[in-house]
């Protein structure tokens, strides 16, 4: 049996019901990570790359723009459309209101605490704003706002890159060799 707070009135059935979903959801999000990742690191994710970083030398190489930015459009509309219809069958019911400002807000403040530009950076921005979230929320309602403002003005001014930035500049110190030990000099 699955244990429940205290004065939660939920049946057997509605608990095995809420595992397996959670199940449904885990998977979705593990096929979904997993094709992110793959496009990603794919011809077809460099492609991606080099037309947002510089859409004219990306033409003259050949990369048919129009083309490319269509396809991650309809890629990342259906993993939202995925991800919208595991809401609607959780929720039961699905409105236009849900999709404001505040979960496009959330998305972006998602992005630059967790890092853009890495799938695990907006991984990470999701466990932690999401985890600190529901703490906080219950203990300081009317601070958190702030502590998120601040922390987001903190990661923007401290860690350009976001948090998984740090665990990456560290292991690329590692594995570069020291060139000043060596007697090479830096360029």
């Amino acid at each position: 049996t699955v244990l429940l707070p205290p004065g939660s009135a939920k049946t057997d059935w509605e608990v095995e019901l809420g595992i397996r979903f959670y199940f449904v959801a885990l998977v979705a999000f593990t096929v979904a990570f997993a094709i992110i990742r793959w496009v990603t690191h794919s011809q077809f994710g460099l492609s991606l790359s080099a037309i947002r970083d510089d859409e004219e030398r990306a033409e003259f190489l050949g990369y048919s723009r129009p083309r490319i930015q269509i396809a991650a459009f309809v890629l990342s509309g259906l993993i939202a459309g995925l991800a919208g219809g595991l809401y609607g069958l959780h929720e039961g019911f699905v409105s236009p209101g849900f999709v404001g400002v505040g979960l496009s807000t959330q998305v972006l403040l998602w992005l630059v605490l967790g890092g853009r530009g890495r799938v695990w950076g907006a991984l990470l921005g999701v466990v932690i704003l999401e985890v600190l979230g529901r703490v906080m929320q219950d203990r300081y309602p009317r601070l958190w706002p702030i502590l998120v403002g601040a922390g987001l003005l903190a990661c923007i001014t401290f860690l350009p890159d976001g948090i998984v930035s740090v665990p990456v500049q560290r292991l690329r110190q590692r594995l570069r060799p020291d060139q000043r030990s060596s007697g090479q000099a830096t360029a």
